[in-house]
This record gives C-alpha cells, structure tokens and sequence, in this order.
C-alpha cells in the first residue's frame, strides 16, 4: 500500500514513511519540519505514541483524521481505498 501511495502522490516535497523509527530519528536531527500522521483511529495508541516520541524534535506534528469515516461527505483517495 505504501508503494500505491507513493506511485498516487508526485510531489517532490511530499515523503511517505512507514518506518517510524528512522521518522522519529530524522526528525529529532532537525531532517524534518513537518509529520503529518494519517493513520486510521482505530490505532489511536499508536498515533498518541508516535506524537510522544516526537514532542522533544523540532518538527510540528499534525494528526490528520481519518476521512474514510466518512465516505458520505468527502472524497475518498481511490489508491487508498483499493487495499
């Protein structure tokens, strides 16, 4: 899934991560200025540690919600609805 989404997103400025131990790493060396964090809410143990681990990095950290929620209202990326 990570590979669709890297094929679906062509913005140079714009890095899909899913080690989050070298994020974390990165981000705590000053590599990184902004993490967006789109994971479902259903792991919302996992987005919370995530933030923890890098509210002492520089970069801002933003929790993007879950859309898939609701389908009903707003438009659903097809790459990432495929999986």
């Amino acid at each position: 899934m990570v590979n669709r989404l890297r094929d679906t997103i062509q913005d140079e400025n714009v890095h899909i991560v899913d080690d989050t131990d070298q994020l974390i790493t990165d981000c705590k060396q000053g590599k990184i200025d902004a993490v967006y964090i789109t994971l479902a809410m259903l792991i919302e143990h996992l987005i919370k540690q995530i933030a923890e681990k890098l509210a002492d990095s520089t970069a801002s950290v933003y929790p993007a919600p879950d859309l898939f929620i609701f389908k009903g209202k707003y438009i659903v990326c097809p790459a990432l609805a495929e999986g």
